[in-house]
């Protein structure tokens, strides 16, 4: 079976580590992830809007970083991309700022090859998901919409059970199908099921 395609941005100045993440997600079953490698930030935002990237992967440490306001750049110009972010710093306030824009924050030198890629794959699986769930959510929205609006129609019969013949039959449908004539609107509701012909004289 062919693994899905990720295109993978890499922002980061450490080859060996960079080597590395390609190795582990070279072994990945369920991703095939095509990486591009960048040592900076300066070259990293222009390529943001010329591609279609699946996840972006950067070390705050890097010589031309900003820390936290570099994550928010990326974020303004790939905001629908989720990123991985990659620190030395392990401190719980440095993570508590980092996982208000990223997906994930990995700490240097705290994981296995086994764990680095599973929370890899664990970060593209749920965005993706949201991804797929996304034209769902816009479809119940609408439905609700227009559901609200049937409510607050005064032309619209309440709801009830039943079949639609008995349904067209009760007052307020007939009142619905013929609002404008009150003084020609029959009394008692329609027998949808006589269909007794009338007799010939």
């Amino acid at each position: 079976m062919s693994r899905e395609v990720v295109l993978t941005l890499f922002i980061d100045d450490n080859e060996e580590f960079v080597e590395t993440m390609k190795r582990i997600l070279g072994e990945a079953p369920c991703y095939d992830y095509q990486i591009m490698s960048l040592r900076s930030m300066r070259t990293a935002k222009p390529l943001l809007g010329r591609h279609n990237i699946d996840l972006i992967l950067m070390d705050l440490d890097i010589p031309d970083s900003q820390g936290i306001e570099s994550l928010n750049e990326i974020k303004l110009l790939a905001p629908d991309t989720p990123v991985i972010v990659r620190t030395g710093t392990g401190d719980d306030q440095t993570m508590a700022e980092c996982l208000k824009r990223a997906s994930d924050y990995l700490v240097k030198c705290k994981l296995t090859d086994i764990e680095l890629r599973d929370r890899v794959r664990s970060v593209v699986a749920k965005h993706r998901a949201r991804r797929d769930l996304k034209p769902l959510d816009t479809a119940m929205d609408k439905m609700d919409a227009l559901l609200e609006r049937c409510e607050q129609s005064p032309h619209l019969p309440p709801y009830k059970r039943g079949s639609g013949a008995s349904l067209l039959a009760t007052p307020e449908a007939q009142k619905t199908l013929d609002p404008g004539d009150a003084s020609n609107r029959p009394s008692d509701p329609i027998d949808m099921d006589d269909t007794t012909p009338e007799p010939k004289n």
